[in-house]
């Protein structure tokens, strides 16, 4: 018997979900947690054990209220750099850093962030290493758009009143090869697949040139192929190839909307920079926070309707949309999300932010290619790795508890490379031994490339497998200096 069917037999009788109101469908998942009584509460880091930098991950969860309350901020002082909108969005909003909630067991609500680890190994092991990694994420992506459309209990549905906003822009590098053109796509694809296996009812991807609404349209049809729905444009249809695109197009595949948004807000990054001008993160959260303010009843019935901004960015019923989430097209979530987390953002009007976890170059993934072992953490200096499950329906409870340590980033030194990266191309990763960096593989709830047990910007946790037990770590000590 498989996974999916077990825990549709174990689970108690679902009204149809499409009868369900929303209070009725979290009243079913308060019901299905008391029978499940190894699902154990989740606890919360203390904000003074958190720096800035632990809670940048470029993603975000949080009520459309707050969300929509930072709209005058972000239009009025845009900022300095792509990636500033995120912190903008939570710093600009509420009670600030206040607000901000991270899980203290990572493996309750993380996401693999791909793109610098698909670089690196795109530069140090070339052609082949990019072939596997699209195969690894391709693999992810058939596994689990099969569980996204087998289970349907209100708990894999608890973002179903969500709105995922995925900012893509590619820029305009017309030289790009076929090869990482493709990594970009299935990126993508991967990173939707994760948001519809917790039911998000609606993703919109904001781009802004042809390449970004191509690849998203390819990424779009993967997923329409693999369940089988039927994909469609309002309007003009829009082509895959071609410089004619329209700039909105949609499609439904299980119970997720999916949307394409060309956005032309724009701003340069930085004062002098070379760089696009447009924003895209900026256009894609201030688009979605003036629909959310303006927001009424949309309606299809003639063409005009359609391309109404209402319905590109909230479809046929705005009103549904109760929670935002935010992330890059390259970010793989994974979790067991439950109503304590919908609580913790209406009582407290909270943000709950994923750990960003990184992934790393690893012989364990990389060995049947047989690289340099300069390029990859080989066996002298990794001979371990944590096999993690992190889905809802596991009959363990693995962990990584939160440790409250940087050592990676702040024994850094004169290494010039993102701390992690001291030592690739080189061959010595004594950095990381040194540190005592720990790694793990989520294979069971993950993409299964071997992670460093660690945020991008050094953060550790502690990976454990079957003890549910995460104890909340000690504030930071005071400098003597």
């Amino acid at each position: 018997m498989s996974d999916v069917d077990r825990i549709l037999l174990d689970s108690p009788p679902w009204p149809p979900l499409s009868t369900m109101t929303e209070s009725e469908l979290m009243d079913q998942t308060r019901k299905h947690e008391n029978n499940h009584n190894d699902e154990s509460p989740i606890d919360f880091l203390n904000n003074q054990n958190l720096r800035e930098i632990d809670f940048f991950s470029s993603a975000f969860w949080q009520s459309v209220p707050r969300f929509v309350n930072g709209s005058t901020n972000i239009e009025a002082s845009p900022p300095t750099n792509i990636e500033g909108v995120t912190f903008q969005a939570i710093l600009q909003s509420g009670h600030g850093k206040d607000d901000v909630r991270m899980t203290t067991n990572w493996l309750h609500f993380s996401l693999e962030h791909l793109s610098k680890w698909w670089r690196l190994v795109g530069d140090l092991i070339g052609p082949p290493g990019l072939e596997h990694a699209i195969a690894m994420l391709e693999a992810y992506t058939n596994r689990t758009i099969i569980k996204a459309s087998s289970v349907s209990s209100a708990t894999t549905r608890i973002m179903s009143s969500t709105v995922a906003l995925i900012p893509f822009h590619l820029g305009f590098d017309t030289n790009k090869s076929e090869l990482w053109e493709r990594m970009d796509e299935k990126a993508l694809t991967a990173t939707i697949v994760s948001l519809m296996q917790f039911g998000v009812g609606r993703v919109v991807v904001v781009g802004h040139v042809n390449a970004d609404a191509k690849i998203t349209y390819k990424a779009f049809e993967e997923l329409r192929l693999l369940l089988k729905s039927d994909l469609h444009s309002n309007g003009e249809v829009v082509p895959i190839h071609g410089t004619n695109l329209t700039g909105f197009f949609e499609t439904k595949v299980g119970d997720t909307e999916l949307a394409f948004i060309s956005t032309d807000v724009g701003v340069r990054s930085s004062p002098g920079d070379n760089g696009p001008a447009i924003n895209v993160p900026r256009g894609a959260v201030m688009g979605l926070q003036n629909a959310l303010l303006k927001r009424k009843k949309a309606t299809t019935n003639d063409a005009d309707d359609d391309h109404d901004q209402q319905y590109q960015w909230l479809g046929k019923q705005p009103d549904q949309w109760k929670f935002v989430y935010h992330t890059e097209p390259d970010q793989i979530l994974t979790g067991r999300p439950t109503q304590q987390f919908l609580d913790v953002m209406n009582d407290e009007h909270g943000v709950i932010i994923p750990h960003r976890l990184q992934p790393i170059p690893h012989w364990k993934d990389f060995e049947s290619l047989h690289p340099d072992p300069r390029a990859i953490v080989g066996p002298d200096y990794s001979d371990k790795v944590h096999e993690l499950d992190s889905r809802f329906e596991s009959e363990g409870d693995d962990v990584c508890c939160d440790v409250n340590d940087h050592s990676g980033i702040d024994n850094k030194g004169n290494c010039q490379l993102f701390w992690w990266q001291c030592g690739f191309g080189h061959g010595n990763f004594s950095y990381l031994v040194h540190n005592k960096y720990e790694y793990m593989r989520l294979s069971q709830g993950g993409t299964g490339i071997v992670l460093l047990a660690a945020t991008e910007h050094g953060r550790k946790c502690r990976p454990q497998r079957n003890d549910n037990i995460c104890r909340l770590p000690s504030p930071p000590q005071e400098s003597t200096e």
